[in-house]
């Protein structure tokens, strides 16, 4: 998590899509996040009504996975990378609740960030 330049923001790089992934894995495992039938979305409401943007979650959530590749240099290990978005479409309501699934606790705990809370 970064600070850059004097604004609030998240750089979501191979380790805390890393770090999202298994916090979205133990918060789901814990049943901490709830998905309601009906919630408000924001932009176009023809293409994403509540039904429509839980199925794509639903379907970014099944697609989402961890792919290990092997590098060209063995002694490197191998390389971890997140995501759904290779032939599966989008992945970015996925890494909005993975977000949201690392940063609530961190927010809610973090003195650094009182002043916003």
């Amino acid at each position: 998590m970064t600070e850059d330049h004097n604004r609030l923001g998240i750089r979501t790089n191979k380790l805390l899509k890393a770090l999202m992934a298994k916090a979205m894995k133990e918060a789901l495992r814990n049943q901490q996040i709830k998905i309601y039938s009906e919630f408000i979305t924001i932009g176009d409401s023809k293409k994403f009504d509540s039904k429509a943007m839980l199925k794509e979650i639903k379907t970014q959530l099944v697609n989402y996975s961890r792919i290990v590749q092997h590098g060209k240099n063995p002694h490197k290990g191998v390389i971890e990378i997140y995501g759904g978005k290779d032939g599966y479409g989008y992945d970015d309501h996925v890494i909005a609740l993975q977000l949201l699934a690392i940063m609530i606790p961190t927010f809610r705990t973090s003195s650094k960030y009182e002043h916003l809370q």
